[in-house]
């Protein structure tokens, strides 16, 4: 008997076909870190496939893998739990899942929105395992709905459009393309990460102006700065690049940014897997030791006054996840030697198709981005600003400075493009 096929959005699209901190505990802190691995594993994957602008989030993602992976046996299990490092043991990283979702629920205001929606679409009468079904509506807050892909994919295609379409606010008008669902679907996979987000310390347009972009061996006259004179925010640098957190209103979420200072120094400059796994001790003796501290361990930061200038940026990423993750390792999962039959009982399921979509726009006001606290001490006997001048290619991150879950992750080559 032949599988079904399982595609995925996230903003991933996933398609099943037939065969036919102190706050946190100690587990959530190693998710993030699990998280976080992932993240700059695939940053490095995607810096050397593509030379253009990238954005992604990891936490989509990771989070949408983690309900396949509930659902796993076997070799699929091991693949799945090598590439996105999951634990091994399930029922607490489900539950890991639910203390994190609920605390990202928590945080929206009249000045954050965070949203998280997770949503399996499922064939009509198609037998699914209860017990999963429950386990993932719980844990991952996933909403189960019905739809016919057998006898109408078309249809279903266009219903999961536009439900996309409204809870993205229209800046993802069309997920899933024609001929992603086909009458061998049996369920769609989709997690969306909304987030809108104020600046704590916003730019005032008045010292708006036009410069040039050195990318490469590029001049990009036209760009948009934004500047601001004189915020106290986390600072650190080194001999090869400066580091600097622009926080949000209303929750502990800041916008990690990673500056080579020399113009062409996004080339090389190494975000690797052993790169961020790299725990040195960062100081002023060991300033060539890298991004793990940096990023996961407030201390290394300084308070610091610091002269930003900033560039306006707004583009979308649309991603061949499937692709991607068989580079990265996922191959089994998305042939018919995989086994998802914690999912329906039956070793009927394996992956068919994969997208992961985004968008970002960052202006004067703060950050709108879809797919996705300690402060260190204050160095003493320096009063002047430092200066912050991203006029070359930059890598942003935008994280959950609580617990340092990389939410969203990605790298301006060039602000114009869309």
């Amino acid at each position: 008997m032949k599988k079904l096929l399982l595609p995925l959005w996230m903003l991933i699209a996933l398609n099943l076909y037939a065969q036919d901190g102190s706050l946190f505990k100690e587990d959530i802190t190693d998710l993030a870190s699990r998280n976080n691995l992932f993240a700059f594993e695939y940053y490095h994957y995607l810096s050397k496939k593509d030379s253009r602008n990238l954005f992604f989030s990891p936490f989509s993602i990771v989070t949408t893998m983690a309900t396949l992976y509930a659902g796993s046996k076997g070799n699929t299990a091991e693949e799945l739990a090598g590439v996105f490092h999951f634990s091994q043991d399930v029922n607490q990283q489900n539950l890991d899942f639910l203390q994190l979702l609920n605390h990202y629920k928590s945080l929206n205001s009249s000045v954050l929105q965070l949203k998280m929606l997770h949503n399996f679409w499922v064939q009509s009468e198609y037998i699914f395992q209860e017990d999963y079904l429950k386990s993932i509506s719980r844990h991952y807050q996933a909403y189960v709905k019905n739809l016919d892909f057998r006898l109408k994919p078309e249809e279903s295609r266009k219903i999961i459009n536009q439900e996309v379409k409204q809870q993205s606010q229209n800046m993802i008008p069309e997920l899933l393309p024609q001929g992603f669902i086909t009458d061998r679907s049996r369920m769609i996979v989709t997690n969306l990460i909304f987030l809108d987000a104020l600046w704590q310390n916003p730019f005032d347009p008045l010292y708006n102006n036009k410069g040039v972009f050195y990318s490469g061996n590029s001049e990009i006259d036209g760009v948009d700065y934004m500047t601001s004179k004189n915020v106290l925010v986390n600072y650190y640098e080194n001999n090869e690049y400066q580091l600097l957190e622009m926080p949000y209103q209303g929750a502990n979420l800041g916008m990690l940014l990673i500056l080579p200072k020399q113009k062409d120094g996004i080339q090389r400059m190494s975000l690797d897997a052993e790169f961020y796994a790299e725990k040195s001790t960062i100081s002023k003796q060991q300033e060539d030791s890298l991004l793990f501290e940096e990023i996961n361990q407030d201390s290394v930061f300084f308070y610091h006054k610091v002269d930003i200038i900033f560039p306006k940026f707004k583009f979308n990423s649309t991603l061949n996840l499937k692709e991607d993750l068989i580079a990265l390792g996922l191959g089994n999962s998305f042939q018919e030697a995989a086994d998802f039959s914690e999912i329906t009982g039956k070793n009927d399921l394996y992956l068919g198709e994969a997208l992961h979509q985004t968008v970002v726009e960052v202006n004067e006001t703060g950050t709108k981005a879809i797919a996705a606290t300690a402060i260190g001490s204050v160095e003493k006997g320096i009063t002047k600003p430092k200066v912050f001048k991203a006029d070359h290619p930059f890598v942003f991150i935008i994280r959950d400075r609580s617990n340092g879950v990389i939410l969203f992750m990605g790298r301006v080559m060039n602000p114009l493009e869309k």
